[in-house]
């Protein structure tokens, strides 16, 4: 009988509180995306700002080439 109720309690506390592994994963990708979005429009802007600083964007080009290298490994 103690086995029965703690079974069912188990089952109860699985299914009605905190979130599954697969909605941690979707809103960490939602959130990914945003936050991916949001740093590529401030990369256009300044972009668009440093136009004419050509020593400027290469090595902002270069940083950022190194960075995405550091992040993926």
């Amino acid at each position: 009988m103690k086995k029965l109720f703690f079974y069912l309690i188990l089952l109860i506390t699985d299914n009605s509180y905190g979130q599954k592994h697969s909605e941690l994963n979707a809103n960490a990708s939602k959130q990914y995306k945003s936050a991916d979005s949001s740093m590529n429009g401030v990369y256009k802007q300044i972009l668009k700002v440093y136009s004419t600083d050509a020593t400027f964007i290469k090595n902002l080009k270069t940083a950022q080439n190194l960075w995405i290298k550091f992040r993926d490994a």
